[in-house]
Parts: structure tokens; C-alpha cells; sequence
């Protein structure tokens, strides 16, 4: 029952951050689109609370949800002076939502991990052994031509 309720719980705060992501895009008004930030930053807090990292949570629920979005809504109320500055003249994102697919091409395919071998004439020093009382190492033998 609770991994039931958990991967609801999870199903919910994951789309709401992806849709206050997808609204901030898209609002055409700066302040709502601060206001949305807030939401995607309050639910991302959630996903940490999850996650049982209820630190990172607190953290972003005090700097990014409350000093940023205050900073951020303050800025702009200070900036705007008249109500028709807080209006967008173009629509950000369906620009962003035309150029999003190609972008994991643009990257190129992940790396991949190479086989690293040690080269013959590098070998490790033979183990030192103990003997009796008294520690030696096996004498050295010469390499065969």
C-alpha cells in the first residue's frame, strides 16, 4: 500500500513540476511566470521530501522558494512601470518546445568506456613474503628476449 501511495505521490509532484516548468514558459505576464518558478521550486521541494532528503528540501523551500522568488517578484515590481511591462511581446516557449527534440542529437551519443590495459613491459613488484623472521622479495628475474 505505501509504494502505491508513493508512486502517486510521485506521479503528482513530477507533473506539477513539469507543468509550472511548462506554464513559466509559456505565460506571457513576468509575474505570473515568477509565480510558476515558485511552484516548480515547491514541488521540486516535495520530490526531496520524497526522496527522505528532507534537508535538501528545507533548503529549497528557504533560498530557492522563498529569497529567490521574493527577489525575483521584487525585481521585477521594482523594474515595471507600467502594467503593460509586465507583458511579453513574443511567446518563448513554443520556440523552446521547436528546438527541444533535436537537442539530445546536437550532444552526440554518450561516451563510452574504453578498456585500459597495462602495458607489458610495466608489471607490478612481486609481493614481499615473509620468511622466518626476516621480510625479502623474490630476486628479480631478466625478461625473455
Amino acid at each position: 500500500m505505501s509504494e502505491t501511495v508513493n508512486g502517486v505521490v510521485f506521479l503528482v509532484l513530477s507533473f506539477a513540476t513539469i507543468g509550472g516548468a511548462v506554464m513559466m514558459l509559456s505565460t506571457r505576464n513576468v509575474v505570473h511566470a515568477a509565480f510558476w518558478l515558485l511552484e516548480v521550486m515547491l514541488a521540486t521541494a516535495g520530490l526531496y521530501l520524497l526522496l527522505s532528503a528532507e534537508f535538501l528540501a528545507l533548503v529549497q523551500v528557504l533560498v530557492y522558494a522563498g529569497s529567490v522568488t521574493v527577489l525575483v517578484i521584487f525585481t521585477v515590481m521594482l523594474t515595471l512601470r507600467r502594467r503593460e511591462d509586465a507583458i511579453r511581446p513574443f511567446e518563448p516557449g513554443w520556440s523552446g518546445a521547436v528546438m527541444a527534440p533535436p537537442l539530445p542529437r546536437a550532444a552526440g551519443p554518450a561516451p563510452q568506456a574504453r578498456e585500459t590495459r597495462r602495458p607489458a613491459a610495466r608489471r607490478r613488484p612481486a609481493p614481499i613474503r615473509r620468511s622466518s623472521t626476516r621480510w625479502w622479495r623474490p630476486p628479480e628475474t631478466p625478461a625473455a628476449a
